[in-house]
């Protein structure tokens, strides 16, 4: 009776460490799926958030790149030359979906209402094809200047992901805000009212003042 009780105990003690294995194993399992799944979302936030670079990183509040680039007279912009208290910057490619160019309606009534010393509107775009961004300029009106960037020198320098974007400098060129660009007129009206109360807290009154 007693051999056959040791074994008992030894059966029971041996089946409590095989559970316990098992249950260290599952949960090192649980685990590595968990952070798994946590880096995978991380990843879908990063690509909804033009806010943050290829490293995941915010570019918000942090200068932009010092470009010089040519517009499509061959005019040179720097944009540590541009004096203004705030910059609107739409990094584009004419190959992007095209509901999403439809904002340079946005762009073109905000380069219209405000003076050069105000706001400055650029568009900076990576198209390889120079005349086919002069079909697009051409073709939409545009009247603001837009840099052409064949080598993507921007998109290398910022650590962007994708366009388009819709950046705002603030008057020492630190990034305010970088969005998709939207595409419903209701959306662009809101951008519009959010650059004017920008516009207004520079200021110090209404842009209803502006003329």
């Amino acid at each position: 009776m007693a051999i056959k009780d040791i074994a008992n105990k030894i059966t029971i003690i041996v089946c409590f460490t095989v559970l316990i294995i098992v249950g260290i194993v599952l949960n090192k399992n649980i685990m590595a799926n968990s952070r798994t799944l946590n880096a995978q979302y991380e990843k879908i936030n990063q690509l909804k958030d033009p806010s943050l670079d290829n490293n995941g990183k915010t570019v918000l509040g942090t200068y932009f790149y010092n470009f010089e680039l040519k517009d499509l007279n061959n005019v040179t912009y720097k944009l540590d030359s541009i004096n203004s208290l705030l910059v609107l910057l739409v990094y584009f490619d004419i190959n992007d979906c095209i509901l999403c160019l439809n904002e340079y309606r946005l762009w073109q009534e905000l380069n219209r209402k405000y003076p050069k010393d105000i706001l400055t509107v650029l568009g900076i775009c990576r198209t390889r094809e120079k005349s086919a961004i002069d079909n697009f300029v051409n073709n939409k009106n545009i009247s603001f200047p837009v840099l052409w960037d064949p080598e993507n020198i921007v998109k290398r320098e910022m650590n962007f992901r994708k366009s388009p974007l819709r950046i705002i400098l603030d008057t020492d060129h630190k990034i305010l805000d970088c969005e998709y660009t939207l595409t419903t007129n209701e959306q662009q009206l809101y951008v519009l009212r959010y650059i004017d109360k920008l516009v207004s807290e520079k200021l110090g009154h209404s842009t209803n003042d502006i003329k």
